[in-house]
């Protein structure tokens, strides 16, 4: 998948979004996640949002944007990534089930 570079302060590290777990909001700040780390990036939701949706991502919440490869289930309010129960907002649930694949 395409790589992202993110300033850590001192330098920029390469991540590839296919690596991307999900993106949680935190006030004028966003946190990355991936297995390994968690990020923090000083950018707002919907510029990461316009980045990484072409990229398999979709806002599942006000708060969250998630790598739809990583979705392990989806329920009514909730979906899992790994071990992480995100919430899934009223507004953002029909999108989401547009762009998963449903048999």
């Amino acid at each position: 998948m395409h790589p992202i570079f993110i300033n850590t302060g001192k330098n920029f590290q390469r991540i590839d979004l296919s690596e991307v777990l999900w993106v949680e909001a935190l006030k004028d700040y966003i946190l990355l996640y991936t297995k390994e780390k968690r990020y923090i990036i000083n950018r707002t939701m919907k510029e990461i949002e316009r980045k990484l949706s072409p990229y398999g991502f979709c806002r599942v919440h006000r708060s969250y944007i998630v790598n739809l490869n990583h979705i392990k289930s989806i329920q009514a309010s909730t979906l899992q990534i790994g071990e992480k129960e995100v919430p899934i907002g009223k507004l953002f649930r029909e999108t989401l089930l547009d762009k998963v694949q449903k048999l």
